[in-house]
């Protein structure tokens, strides 16, 4: 069973797409064409864009999480693919594409730019490819990072995040979920954080364009030491 498949039945309420996200995806992403969300996770956010004439297919590696998503959502489309298999994709013509949600750290640095390769061929020209990680540049001094719990009073749950081991090439991401004190999930699972200045060099020679950088879904700008999102919109 996956880190992620082994609390699908919760997902979505913890790691639901916010409303403020929704909303900046839909602002960039073209209204027409083919979109692709890059770990889409129980499938909310696919669902929630979908248009008429914008059609989003949803990837994510993960078998319990797809199920869940095609479960909850059936008139959406979704695969089993990992981002080292989305070349799969090959010759759908997307006009835009987005990885949210701490997505992309997943990946190992050293696969990141053979991703891009493959996202570059994937999309358009002129195609919107938006990214939006951790800002790990204030956290990558420290040796471990503590993030708010998460209550969800009505349900009685409880979920813990914590960074552990932190380095400048791999961190441990352990979660707990816990039910009126009760312990229903817990786990570890690694991550590979990478500083904005490289996530931005590794695009730029793909052949991306950045369109605008930002800290946060509301706009504000992208700032260096400032704990919280590191937002990358890049053109095609």
């Amino acid at each position: 069973m996956g880190f992620y498949s082994s609390f699908a039945e919760h997902y979505e309420k913890i790691f639901s797409t916010r409303e403020q996200t929704l909303a900046f995806l839909d602002a960039q992403l073209p209204t027409v064409g083919a979109v692709l969300d890059v770990g889409c996770g129980s499938g909310g956010g696919v669902a929630a864009l979908g248009r008429r004439e914008r059609a989003v297919v949803g990837a994510d590696p993960d078998p319990g999480m797809v199920e869940a998503a095609r479960a909850a959502h059936p008139g959406s489309e979704f695969r089993v693919l990992g981002m080292e298999n989305l070349g799969t994709l090959a010759g759908r013509g997307f006009v835009g594409a987005y990885c949210v949600g701490n997505v992309l750290p997943h990946l190992p640095f050293r696969d990141l730019g053979g991703l891009l390769e493959t996202m570059h061929g994937l999309l358009d020209p002129g195609a919107v490819w938006i990214v939006q990680t951790v800002n790990f540049d204030p956290l990558l001094n420290r040796g471990r990072h503590q993030f708010p719990v998460l209550d969800f009073p009505e349900d009685g749950l409880r979920f813990h995040r914590n960074y552990l081991e932190i380095t400048e090439t791999s961190l441990i991401f352990a979660t707990r979920l816990e039910r009126f004190g009760e312990t229903l999930f817990e786990g570890e699972t690694v991550l590979y954080p990478r500083r904005s200045d490289a996530y931005l060099q590794l695009h730029a020679d793909a052949g991306f364009r950045l369109r605008s950088h930002c800290g946060d879904f509301a706009g504000a700008p992208y700032e260096t030491s400032r704990a919280g999102a590191n937002i990358m919109v890049f053109e095609r």
